[in-house]
């Protein structure tokens, strides 16, 4: 199996947890989590989102709204097997993820630096590049993906604050101070737009905006596996 490729890991506890990747990236920015969570007895399902894993020419002819039913397909099927499933993601993962907590009755939501605000270039060079499909490139002058794509972006972050409200299940945000890519603010207005009861935003002062692989990535790990963990004793009886 390639890195990149979709994969899922069985774990012991009937409980699931569904991760999703970023824009442009692929399941393997998700691998050292879902291992993680595995060794915890957590089932986890990390899908690769239509048009990723192949180059930046295959995200042409995608949109948001395939991303989307991809997250909600694989979330039908982790439940499948799962009575309890939490969903997580990162940057525009973490924008699908809150869309799927406010449409279903999940255990818990995780957000990476989660994509629910973009910084205004971004919206403003995604809106400009789509009549013309331009790309962006990289130093070397290499395509890195279409600019215009960050439209679709655009769209998954609106819907996921606007409905923000609805979500009611415990929620753990994490958001790299120093975010270059998305606007750091996003995040306290998506916990704050949140109906639930239990709800942390933690800021992660020397983080890029990929904080699962960054140099406070092990307080991410063990914040996350202790949040889960809690979410997981109550619901057998055993928290407070």
């Amino acid at each position: 199996m390639h890195s990149k490729d979709s994969f899922c890991y069985e774990g012991s506890s009937g409980f699931g947890v569904l991760l999703l990747h970023g824009f442009t990236a692929n399941a393997g920015q998700m691998r050292e989590l879902a291992g993680l969570l595995q060794a915890q007895g957590y089932s986890v399902r990390v899908p690769l989102l239509p048009g990723h894993g192949n180059g930046p020419e295959g995200l042409e002819d995608v949109s948001w709204r395939d991303w989307l039913a991809c997250a909600r397909k694989e979330y039908t099927l982790l439940r499948e097997g799962c009575p309890r499933v939490a969903v997580a993601g990162i940057s525009m993962g973490g924008g699908l993820a809150a869309i799927l907590a406010e449409e279903y009755p999940v255990e818990a939501y995780i957000g990476y630096s989660p994509c629910v605000r973009m910084k205004e270039r971004s919206a403003f060079a995604a809106k400009i590049a789509r009549p013309a499909r331009m790309y962006a490139h990289n130093a070397q002058g290499e395509r890195t993906f279409p600019l215009w794509k960050g439209y679709d972006v655009w769209q998954i972050a609106q819907r996921a604050m606007h409905g923000a409200f609805a979500i009611t299940a415990p929620a753990l945000v994490f958001q790299s101070a120093k975010d270059a890519t998305i606007d750091p603010k996003g995040a306290k207005s998506l916990v704050n737009g949140m109906s639930s009861a239990q709800k942390e935003h933690i800021w992660l002062e020397n983080s890029p905006h990929v904080c699962t692989d960054g140099p406070e990535k092990q307080i991410v790990f063990e914040k996350t596996i202790a949040f889960l963990n809690e979410v997981r004793a109550r619901g057998d009886g055993k928290g407070i």
